[in-house]
């Protein structure tokens, strides 16, 4: 990464549009969350540089391209010319401040020295230095950021579990570093109350009291903004992380991705900022649909951690039972978007679950954790006459007086169940698959053999779904098979915090699967089919390798001109 900072002063003089970095331990971080399809191709090196170029006409953006590569210092450049390409190259970049929450063996990062910068001439010597000062006070970085400006942002692995010491002890010796090179200690955003203590390392003493002055005039009873740069409150005071016990796995989800530690996982969120951005009308993600309709912070992902953040470290009066918390929560559509879209890897929908489960252990619970959280259970005793139960349903007054003891809002009606449960019809039972894999080898292609079962909802709702499945897929060539074991995804056992009863029925689906793939082929080679949730356990793993988070903003930044021409240079 300082081999390709070096190049930044060349490559400015050719003006380009932006200068971005981005150090291989981030990529690494990215390869960890997301697998190996999140990486563009780019060229060998430890750190790039992503150049943007654009002129009025293509030969002009390809005679400045062409003088960036001769100055660049290096042979490994990839130029993308593709949008979509460039979209997910710059993805990797916008997303850089959540993914860099966690280092890449899994420690809590955190933003402390978050935007300090130089002058660009001074920038590869910096970072150098810089690498230098993480080793000796035993922590790591991944840095990125706007290097054509000298800007560099980085998330630390200091550990802040106990107290604000090693924070201290860091920020210190890194502004005196800075200082040196010439910089500035908030190169993009402020000091604030985590550099305002240092500014002395920057400022004379002259220049700070000129400081002080100011305020005191226009300010004298100091009630605008206290505590920032005049009379600076210590840049270890009120930090968060400490103040939060910790509140290991209990009977509830596992969070084995944050060591057992709903506290380390609540605290994932660091303020990032893209459950507010309108992911759904632009298109990149589906992050948050409850914010999306209220506007409200405390609906938003962001809002809803700094909420239990505040439980946890005793803010609230009642700690995970506090209304506030139950308030925040209950909009949360359990729809696990953010799981996806959150580049911090924010899983709101278990940390509601768990919630859930901690506050009603042992306790009464609200009538729709029984009547909807126990809804599989419900459809398995309504599927022994579902035409009876539809039919005494009917009458309006017995809807409305039904949803009311369900504890439903009113305004609801209760479904139509399907006449036959799919795993009772003709359909199921045509395909059953049988208790052991044919004996004859070779006499069935299980290159077309795909396996299909229905879960709770689909098998006691919408039990034509599965059976026009079949139909089309047998249309299409291939053999189905249904398995003689009832699954359930056990969505409605977890999202109430029931998860003592869901893993039950949630494992055992994960049994089925293994089963038929034991049975029906010792390779693993067939296709599964599983309508129409997903296969997720419930301590947040998948059934198909470790629970990931994934970034999904995709967007360009914008240059002058009609012809732009991206290129990744490499050091």
């Amino acid at each position: 990464m300082p081999a390709a900072a070096d190049a930044v002063v060349p490559i400015m003089v050719h003006k380009p549009h932006a200068v971005e970095g981005l150090d291989a331990r981030l990529i690494d971080r990215i390869r960890a969350a997301k697998g190996d399809q999140a990486i563009p191709a780019l060229p060998p090196g430890a750190g790039w540089l992503f150049v943007e170029v654009g002129a009025d006409t293509e030969e002009e953006a390809r005679a400045i391209l062409a003088a960036i590569t001769a100055d660049a210092g290096t042979t490994s450049v990839r130029v993308l010319e593709d949008p979509r390409e460039a979209a997910n190259l710059w993805a990797i970049r916008a997303d850089g401040a959540g993914l860099a929450g966690r280092s890449v063996d899994n420690k809590e990062c955190w933003p402390g020295w978050e935007d300090a910068a130089v002058p660009p001439e001074h920038l590869g010597t910096y970072l150098r230095e810089f690498d230098v000062l993480m080793e000796s006070h035993g922590v790591t970085g991944q840095p990125f950021g706007h290097f054509g400006d000298g800007c560099i942002h980085v998330r630390l692995d200091i550990p802040l579990q106990d107290d604000g010491r090693p924070l201290r002890a860091f920020m210190e010796d890194a502004a005196a570093l800075v200082a040196r090179h010439g910089g500035s200690l908030s190169g993009e955003h402020g000091d604030g109350r985590a550099r305002g203590e240092l500014l002395h390392t920057m400022y004379s003493a002259e220049a700070l009291d000129v400081m002080e002055q100011v305020k005191r005039l226009f300010d004298p009873a100091g009630l605008l903004n206290p505590g920032i740069v005049v009379d600076p409150a210590p840049l270890d005071a009120d930090l968060r992380r400490p103040s939060a016990p910790a509140t290991p796995r209990g009977t509830g989800l596992a969070f084995a991705h944050d060591h057992g530690d709903l506290a380390e996982a609540v605290h994932r969120c660091t303020g990032v900022g893209k459950c507010r951005a309108d992911a759904i009308g632009g298109g990149s993600g589906f992050m948050c649909p409850a914010y999306t309709a209220t506007k409200d912070e405390k609906d938003v992902t962001r809002g809803r951690a700094r909420v239990l953040q505040e439980a946890i470290n005793g803010t609230l009066i009642g700690g995970l039972k506090a209304p506030e918390v139950r308030e925040s929560l209950d909009l949360c559509l359990s729809c696990k978007a953010c799981s996806s879209d959150c580049p911090s890897g924010v899983d709101m929908a278990a940390y509601k679950s768990e919630v859930l489960h901690r506050t009603y252990k042992g306790r009464l619970r609200p009538v729709a954790h029984y009547s909807v959280g126990w809804l599989p259970r419900w459809l398995k005793v309504i599927g022994i006459a579902p035409g009876l139960v539809n039919a005494v349903l009917r009458p309006r007054w017995i809807q409305r007086t039904a949803v009311n003891l369900a504890g439903l809002d009113k305004r609801r009606t209760l479904p139509h169940f399907s006449a036959t449960p799919f795993r009772k019809s003709a359909v199921a039972r045509s395909h059953r698959a049988p208790a052991q894999a044919p004996s004859t080898p070779g006499s069935t292609r299980v290159e077309n053999r795909v396996v299909l079962w229905a879960d709770s909802f689909t098998d006691g709702l919408d039990a034509q779904i599965p059976a026009a499945i079949v139909a089309v897929l047998e249309d299409a060539g291939f053999e189905v098979v249904v398995p003689d074991q009832s699954a359930c995804c056990a969505v409605t056992w977890i999202s109430t915090g029931q998860a003592r009863c869901g893993p039950c029925s949630h494992e055992r689906s994960a049994g089925c699967a293994g089963a038929v793939r034991r049975e029906w082929h010792p390779h693993h080679r067939h296709r599964a089919l599983v309508h129409r949730r997903s296969s997720r356990r419930p301590d947040g793993t998948s059934a198909r390798g470790p629970a990931r988070a994934r970034g999904g903003s995709r967007y360009l930044l914008p240059g002058r001109g009609a012809h732009r021409t991206r290129t990744c240079q490499a050091a």
